[in-house]
């Protein structure tokens, strides 16, 4: 994003357009984030006849949540990961790595998958992609002007303005980071109080 961005800025595309771009990249994000995750991990999705004894216990989970059943995908790493995508529970996909289900007994794995089943429930991406949106604006500005300082194309006209702009980007993309992170650990325990009660 940020160097397409940047390139937009040196042809001189006005900030406002980029902003919008921005938006919008981040509306078919979200809209097609299962899409996406599953994609950028290489996870595949697993039917019940493949795995029915994984498809048992996220059924059983989803009985015990009130939750309509996710896709399932098992993605190959030596990294024991489980993960929840989607933009509602209607369209969540929880994955998890092929190692993970060799390292945990069926308990250990009910917990986790549990925990990934109260992101889907709390909504958690939705939560986490709207917390994020202001971050990321900044965080673009900001980007946008050290490239584009770097490579000549800043525009001089109303100089002072953009460097007031400039440096509120960098303070609302400092404290917004800080809170995104509160607010992302803050969902993880709810998440882990979630599984537990599951």
């Amino acid at each position: 994003y940020l160097v397409f961005m940047t390139i937009l800025l040196a042809f001189g595309v006005s900030y406002w357009f980029i902003i919008v771009l921005a938006i919008g990249m981040g509306f078919v994000q979200y809209f097609f984030s299962d899409k996406l995750v599953l994609w950028s991990t290489g996870a595949k999705i697993v039917e019940a006849d493949e795995r029915p004894e994984l498809h048992m216990m996220v059924q059983k989970l989803c009985r015990e949540a009130d939750l309509p059943m996710p896709r399932i995908a098992i993605m190959q790493s030596p990294v024991p990961n489980a993960f929840a995508t989607g933009r509602s529970p209607k369209h969540a996909v929880v994955a998890c790595t092929d190692s993970i289900m060799r390292l945990l007994n069926k308990e250990e794995l009910e917990a986790v998958l549990a925990h990934e089943l109260s992101h889907v429930k709390n909504r958690d991406i939705l939560t986490m992609t709207l917390a994020s949106f202001i971050a990321m604006i900044a965080s673009m500005i900001m980007q946008s002007f050290f490239f584009s300082a770097l490579f000549g194309g800043n525009n001089r006209e109303n100089g002072g303005a953009w460097i007031v702009i400039w440096i509120v980007s960098i303070i609302v993309y400092a404290i917004s980071t800080l809170l995104i992170l509160a607010l992302s650990r803050y969902r993880e325990f709810a998440a882990d109080r979630g599984s537990a009660q599951i």
